[in-house]
């Protein structure tokens, strides 16, 4: 427990003043790329370069007079003698590094460690790194040609049997093989926000403008574009993104407005830009649910709006809420209610379906524009390729998180899971990548192990332990992996992700532990929804689950303090916020449960004025949002009064 404490704290400690160690002098191919080099200790190449199978400028200058010597191998000295910790350090990350890139280059899985880890076969748990590799994952544009699957599948088979003239109609717009008709005219006229009067194209520009500041990293827009350049390529690919990044960039836009005219406008323009999101949406899914368009028609747009949509569901149905109350001609009593769950499967489905048949991306000489928005003259294949992964990823990681938060299957299978790793093959590729890739794999091993154990056929108390013991040992082996990311000087939100998904194992754990022995049916009904279930699953905790959750709840609360802008907190991910407004519900609990029972308060007894700080900070970040959206009945203003509440009943004010 105290190691594992005092890791976690000086992790957070530290992060203002720490520093990345590198290597002395990145090589050329790392230096045009931005990212971190590497030496390989057992040649004058960097590890980076030589994954790439690329000639690396360490080897060319190796051969220089005067050149810097190879590197020593790991477990050398490559520091001066006043900075032993930084090179430990070096070792550790160096290590991590060569490691993922082995596993990466050579595809193999680390056959000891899994029968090191293997148990009983009705409580094994089979749980991929996100590194294994696949034939698909080394070849990240593979996405643009049918898969082999496809090209041993039924309706291929049968569509190289019989004339074309016989084969169903449906199954030739399926796949893609049916006799193309006259050219799609690229030009299309267009039924957006801006030809709708919603917005004029000067505030369309100021709102992209915005969008592209506080949002961009979801979506890889090219940098070289401008915004009106931009918006006129967007609109006539897909209405839907457009209306999406707008909804996004007004969500605070009536922060600190005093005119009342000024506030009756803006809020005009909330509800009109909210009803073109709605039949923007219902026109979107109608098309890509029932009819078969051709490559230009927006496919890429189309993932990336479902991306942003997914990301911030809860944020947009609290805002059509605020837009349409009152307005009862629009959708009767029926609430917006966006599910990032259905949203991100289905944009996850789309993907599968497009590139097993080889129609996600295909240029088409007969247009007069570029097949997608975010192309560019300025911009690679490469930068076009690692766009649209990182839209796959986006989709994977929110839909992941949310089956942890409802309890539902994940909608792809392990297969197109690893296919997340794709980024990490290309030269392009950023921390940013490495940090999703991170994320996602986390939260596998936390989502598998949920599934597994309360979805499965346990039966017995021992068994529950062994699973939930290789669960505990797979999250280690994913934190040797990654934890270098935790002392990074920027806020790295993997290390967020990481104890959410312990917290939840353990959490899990208990919960199952307690029911096997008390003897009830895992799968009858159950009151828990009637009880105070966080409080249940407290009151049956033992010493290190107890000990372990609150350490991890207190990491998450804690977490916030690295956080400094209050607006950068503000434009997170719906997912993060969620998952600090869980953690400091769980923190208050626990610590309720410490003043009522003596042996559980001397666990956590030295933590409670710290615990009080931290929560009073947190509620305060979300207060300042509510402050932004100026709304009593956002999202962000029942985390607060929710946070509050459950602050009140424990802590008393002074």
């Amino acid at each position: 427990m105290s190691q594992k404490r005092q890791k976690i704290d000086e992790s957070s400690n530290n992060r203002k003043s720490a520093q990345v160690t590198r290597t002395l002098m990145a090589c050329e191919l790392c230096r045009r790329q931005k990212t971190r080099c590497f030496r390989d200790p057992d040649s004058t190449s960097c590890l980076r370069c030589i994954f790439l199978k690329k000639p690396c400028s360490f080897e060319r200058d190796s051969d220089l007079p005067g050149s810097l010597a190879p590197v020593p191998h790991l477990s050398g000295t490559i520091t001066t003698s006043s900075n032993t910790a930084d090179s430990i350090k070096l070792d550790q990350i160096q290590r991590s590094i060569s490691e993922v890139l082995t596993i990466l280059k050579q595809g193999e899985m680390n056959d000891s460690y899994a029968k090191s880890n293997s148990t009983k076969d009705n409580v094994s748990i089979n749980v991929p790194t996100l590194t294994e590799s696949r034939h698909y994952q080394d070849d990240p544009s593979s996405f643009q040609t049918p898969t082999n699957s496809f090209e041993t599948s039924v309706f291929s088979i049968v569509a190289n049997q019989i004339p074309q003239k016989n084969i169903p109609k449906p199954v030739l717009e399926l796949i893609g093989i049916s006799t193309p008709g006259s050219p799609r005219n690229f030009k299309q006229t267009p039924n957006d926000v801006i030809s709708a009067g919603i917005l004029s194209e000067t505030d369309a520009i100021d709102l992209m403008n915005d969008f592209r500041r506080n949002y961009g990293r979801w979506i890889s827009f090219p940098l070289n574009m401008s915004s009106s350049v931009l918006i006129e390529r967007i609109r006539y690919k897909s209405s839907l993104l457009l209306t999406t990044c707008y909804c996004l960039a007004l969500r605070y836009s009536l922060s600190g407005i005093v005119d009342s005219e000024l506030l009756l406008a803006k809020k005009t323009t909330h509800k009109l830009l909210m009803k073109h999101l709605v039949k923007d949406m219902s026109s979107s899914f109608l098309k890509y649910s029932c009819f078969n368009g051709g490559a230009a028609d927006g496919h890429i747009e189309f993932l990336q709006a479902l991306a942003l949509l997914s990301i911030y569901s809860l944020s947009l149905s609290s805002m059509a809420h605020h837009a349409f109350e009152g307005d009862v001609d629009l959708f009767t009593d029926q609430d917006i209610n966006l599910d990032p769950w259905l949203l991100s499967g289905f944009g996850l489905n789309l993907f599968v379906t497009k590139s097993t048949f080889g129609s996600l991306l295909k240029h088409d000489n007969t247009l007069q524009s570029p097949f997608t928005i975010f192309y560019d003259e300025l911009d690679s294949e490469e930068f076009q390729t690692l766009a649209v992964l990182r839209t796959y990823n986006h989709l994977t990681l929110v839909h992941l998180i949310n089956c942890i938060f409802s309890g539902r299957m994940c909608v792809i299978d392990e297969f197109r899971l690893n296919f997340c790793t794709a980024t990490l093959s290309l030269p392009s590729s950023t921390n940013f990548d490495g940090r999703m890739v991170s994320e996602i794999g986390i939260l596998l091993i936390g989502y598998k192990y949920i599934q597994k154990s309360l979805n499965s056929n346990i039966g017995t108390v021992k068994e529950s332990k062994e699973l939930f013991d290789v669960a505990c040992k797979e999250v280690d082996t994913w934190y040797e992996q990654w934890n270098y990311l935790f002392s990074q000087p920027a806020p790295q939100f993997v290390e967020l992700c990481y104890h959410f998904c312990y917290l939840m194992i353990h959490f899990v754990y208990i919960y199952q532990r307690t029911t096997l022995s008390t003897k009830r049916d895992i799968n009858a009904p159950s009151d828990l929804f009637r009880e105070d279930n966080v409080a249940f699953i407290i009151q049956h905790s033992d010493k290190i689950s107890f000990t372990n959750m609150h350490i991890h709840a207190l990491s998450i609360v804690r977490f916030i303090n690295v956080i400094e802008s209050d607006s950068y907190f503000a434009y997170l991910s719906d997912q993060i916020h969620f998952c600090f407004f869980f953690a400091g519900i769980v923190l208050v609990r626990i610590v309720q449960e410490s003043t009522e029972d003596e042996r559980k308060r001397k666990l956590i007894q030295q933590e409670s004025h710290e615990t009080e700080q931290d929560m009073r900070v947190l509620i305060q970040k979300f207060e300042m949002m509510c402050s932004f959206t100026n709304s009593p009945d956002d999202i962000t203003s029942r985390y607060c009064k929710g946070l509050e509440e459950c602050f009140q009943s424990v802590f008393q004010t002074k």
